[in-house]
């Protein structure tokens, strides 16, 4: 039943609660005398009746208790408490009603048992589609492990610069410092070895480059027992080969270490391709231990002119293209289910970083991090294995918190080909291997960062603005 909407005429009236016609009634018996006052145009324009504008207006006394305020030609329309009570409750409503999720029930025809499954659809759709990218992924990283297999990355070019025995007739051309030991019986084979910190052990030897090429590859066989670290990072066993400009300055800022070495390691192959810029005419090949202790024996060192095939540049770009493709879409599909404008930046930035990380050259990695580590006092760290951990475990809590609504399992899984996409992808870069530590240890990272993000939320939700 509805409220009765009274208006002016009823505003001061003793009783509310009588009905409208008994309350008409008696003001027309007590002012039966006085003229009556036509104010149908002011009923029509107010409302009065409901639509009934027909309806003729009783005759008030406005000097009367119960006459109503008149404000200018017009009453004022009041409504009852009773009225404006059932007003807000219907306005609540509508408000709870317009501000949850009716995603599922936008269609009213649709049978209920079908808008019930409109999420266990939705669920399947995203793992449809999830299920499409793993393969895409996985034809991708058979073409690159094939093209990086079967195709040769270089050519080398020319006679070697330094050929293997290097080190022949007595060290013939080298300047030698510390305690180095050479062989005439193995003569591509020194030993260099450092007991105290009092001298370093070292030899170096500049080499004529050839006019007219940018790259040189440099490869050698090398082996550390006990080599502990100096204070700095780059205070290791190491094998480097550094550019010289023309007024005979050692640009020790420009990549040029072959390998750093700390510990104790079996016998390991090394090589890297250095690009040099046109103007530099020579640079330094160097073995050393400086601020080092320890030994170091190298072999079988090699220095060469070196290319890269035309097949091979052709090939490989179009594999970085798709490679490029992969990834925009990918990062496009999972922006698009983060409502947080603050974690879609901080995942792009974040992304951004890990990318350029995976693409720097092998040395140039491993140097960053080296720093970082030695920086904090953390010379003893894999900083490798760490840095891989770190970096997929900053990435899978970031991911998780703008997308709390997926599930578990399906942010697990979709790590693995991720982690196996970013362990290929290093083919593309200048001396970086695919790894299956490296991968291990990326998976760990994820599953890290899940599990503490879940440990979190146990304590209290975390929430994000």
């Amino acid at each position: 039943m509805s409220d009765v909407i009274e208006t002016g005429s009823l505003r001061k009236s003793g009783d509310k609660r009588k009905s409208r016609t008994k309350v008409l009634g008696k003001r027309a018996r007590s002012e039966s005398k006085r003229p009556a006052i036509d104010r149908s145009k002011d009923e029509l324009e107010l409302g009065r009746f409901g639509g009934r504008s027909n309806e003729k207006s009783e005759p008030t006394d406005e000097a009367s208790p119960e006459a109503s305020e008149v404000v200018g030609a017009k009453r004022r329309k009041v409504t009852s408490d009773e009225a404006k009570a059932a007003r807000r409750r219907s306005g609540a409503e509508l408000e709870i009603a317009t501000t949850r999720d009716v995603s599922h029930d936008a269609d009213p025809n649709l049978p209920l048992a079908k808008k019930r499954s409109r999420p266990k659809a939705s669920a399947k759709k995203t793992w449809i589609g999830f299920a499409v990218l793993v393969a895409i992924s996985a034809i991708l990283v058979v073409l690159s492990v094939a093209v990086f297999l079967f195709m040769p990355r270089y050519e080398l070019i020319g006679d070697p610069l330094v050929d293997n025995p290097a080190f022949a007739n007595n060290l013939d051309g080298w300047e030698r410092e510390g305690v180095v030991h050479w062989d005439q019986e193995t003569p591509g084979r020194i030993v260099l070895e450092r007991l105290s910190l009092e001298t370093n052990t070292l030899i170096t030897k500049d080499i004529r480059l050839p006019d007219g090429n940018s790259m040189m590859m440099l490869r050698a066989q090398v082996q550390g027992d006990d080599v502990r670290p100096g204070p700095e990072f780059w205070d290791q066993a190491r094998v480097y080969l550094a550019q010289i400009d023309t007024d005979g300055n050692v640009l020790w800022g420009e990549d040029h270490t072959l390998f750093l070495m700390d510990g104790t390691t079996e016998v390991r192959n090394y090589s890297r391709v250095y690009s040099i810029p046109d103007e530099i005419q020579s640079a330094r090949l160097g073995i050393e231990m400086k601020n080092a202790t320890g030994r170091l024996t190298v072999s079988k060192l090699e220095l060469f002119e070196a290319q890269r095939p035309t097949a091979f540049l052709i090939t490989a770009g179009s594999l970085l293209l798709a490679w490029a493709a992969l990834i925009v879409y990918t990062a496009r599909l999972t922006l698009r289910g983060i409502e947080s404008l603050k974690i879609q930046i901080l995942l792009i930035v974040t992304a951004a970083l890990a990318i350029v990380a995976i693409m720097l050259p092998g040395d140039l990695f491993a140097d960053s991090w080296r720093a970082f580590a030695y920086r904090f006092g953390l010379e003893d760290l894999d900083v490798n294995g760490v840095a891989h951990a770190v970096i997929f475990a900053i990435l899978a809590i970031i991911v998780r918190l703008g997308r709390p609504s997926d599930s578990i399992w399906l942010h697990i899984a979709a790590w693995l080909p991720i982690a196996v996409a970013s362990e290929v992808l290093q083919l593309f870069t200048i001396e970086r291997e695919p790894s299956l530590s490296d991968l291990l240890l990326d998976m760990a990272g994820v599953l890290f960062g899940l599990a503490l993000l879940e440990a979190r939320r146990q304590f209290g939700r975390v929430r994000v603005a």
